[in-house]
C-alpha cells in the first residue's frame, strides 16, 4: 500500500486467494492465485518477440549494452473499473491492485504493447526489447524442445530412421538455425554412413539428400550436461524396441535428510522392465519428512515426463 501497488476494495465481483509458491532457486514467494479470473478473460493475441529473431537481429554488431527493468508490470495503471477484478483476500481484509500484477494473462501482452508505443521509433534500428529472462550464466540450457508424436506407418520404422526421421524434422522447424550454424549432431545411432555418402535408399536417401545442403558432423554421443531431469527425459524419449501390453510404471522413492544437506534417491521400472535409478541433491535444507514429499514430487513429476498414464509409487 506504501508503494501504491494495492488499495482497500469492498464487495468485489471476483475474489482470489493468497498462495505460497516455490522459486527456481528452492526460496518462497507469495502470490495472488489468478486461475479462474484468467479463464474469464479473453485471450490477448498481441505477438510478442521471439527469441531467435532477437538473436539474430543483434548478430554483426560491434558493441552491445544491457539493460534489465526490473519494475515491469508494476509501472502499467490498471483501468479504475477493472482493479477490483483483482481483489484478493487477507487476513486483515480485501485488497485489489492499481497496477498490473503479476499473473495476469494478458500482462505479458499488454506490457510488451506499452514498450513498443514507447520505444517506436528505436525498436529494430538501436534497441531490442524483451519482457523475460534471455540468459542463465555458464549454464546449458535447450534453446528448443521439438516433439512429434509418431502415427501410422512412422512406428513401424526402424530405430535407425527413427533417429534420422527426428533429424530431419529437426531441420524443418529450426532451418535457420542449420543454415546459418555448423552443426554437432550427438548420438549414439550410426547415422554418419547414410546422411554423408548418400548410400541409401527410399526414406533415408529422401532425408539424406535434405540435410546435404547444412553443415552437419556426427559424433557419439557424450555425458550430458544438466540436471538428472533433462537426462531421464533423453533416456525415456527412445523407443521401445519390445512391446507389452503393460502400462504400469513402478516408481521408488526415498528421502533423506542430514546437517550437511538433503536429496532423494529415484528408481523407476518401466512397463518394458527397464530400470533407471538417479539420485539428487536439493539446493534446500528440509527436514526428513519433506525430504521424502519433495523425493515423492520429482518422481511424479519424471513419471510425467515419461508420459505415464499409470504409476505405482513406493515410499516409506
Amino acid at each position: 500500500m506504501d508503494a501504491g501497488f494495492i488499495r482497500p476494495c469492498q464487495y468485489p465481483d471476483w475474489v482470489a486467494n493468497v498462495v505460497l509458491v516455490p522459486k527456481p532457486n528452492g526460496t518462497w514467494r507469495m502470490c495472488v492465485d489468478y486461475t479462474d479470473l484468467n479463464k474469464a478473460c479473453p485471450k490477448d493475441s498481441f505477438p510478442l518477440p521471439k527469441i531467435d529473431r532477437l538473436v539474430d537481429s543483434t548478430a554483426g554488431h560491434a558493441m552491445m549494452s544491457f539493460m534489465d527493468a526490473y519494475s515491469r508490470f508494476h509501472q502499467i495503471p490498471l483501468w479504475p473499473e477493472d482493479q477490483e477484478k483483482t481483489s484478493f483476500v487477507t487476513e486483515q481484509g480485501l485488497y485489489c491492485y492499481k497496477v498490473m500484477s503479476f499473473g495476469l494473462k494478458n500482462a505479458p501482452a499488454t506490457f510488451q504493447r506499452l514498450v513498443n508505443t514507447v520505444f517506436a521509433k528505436q525498436l529494430g534500428r538501436n534497441i531490442e526489447a524483451y519482457i523475460d529472462d534471455m540468459i542463465r550464466d555458464e549454464v546449458h540450457l535447450p534453446v528448443y524442445f521439438i516433439s512429434h508424436m509418431l502415427q501410422n506407418a512412422e512406428l513401424k520404422y526402424p530405430t535407425i530412421e527413427k533417429f534420422g526421421f527426428a533429424l530431419f524434422l529437426a531441420s524443418k522447424k529450426l532451418r535457420l538455425y542449420f543454415l546459418a550454424h555448423s552443426l554437432i549432431v550427438y548420438t549414439d545411432q550410426p547415422l554418419k554412413q547414410p546422411f554423408t555418402n548418400l548410400e541409401g535408399s527410399g526414406r533415408m536417401l529422401n532425408w539424406a539428400i535434405e540435410l546435404n545442403a547444412f553443415v552437419i558432423s556426427y559424433e557419439p554421443r557424450k555425458a550430458i550436461k544438466g540436471q538428472a531431469f533433462a537426462d531421464f527425459i533423453v533416456e525415456m524419449t527412445r523407443p521401445a524396441h519390445l512391446k507389452n501390453d503393460k502400462t504400469q510404471w513402478v516408481v521408488r522413492v526415498d528421502g533423506s535428510a542430514t546437517q550437511n544437506g538433503c536429496g532423494a534417491g529415484i528408481i523407476y521400472e518401466s512397463p518394458e522392465g527397464d530400470v533407471y535409478e538417479y539420485a539428487m541433491r536439493f539446493n534446500f535444507q528440509a527436514s526428513n519428512n519433506e525430504a521424502e514429499y519433495e523425493a515423492l514430487i520429482c518422481g511424479i513429476q519424471m513419471s510425467k515426463a515419461a508420459g505415464a498414464a499409470e504409476v505405482l509409487v513406493l515410499s516409506d
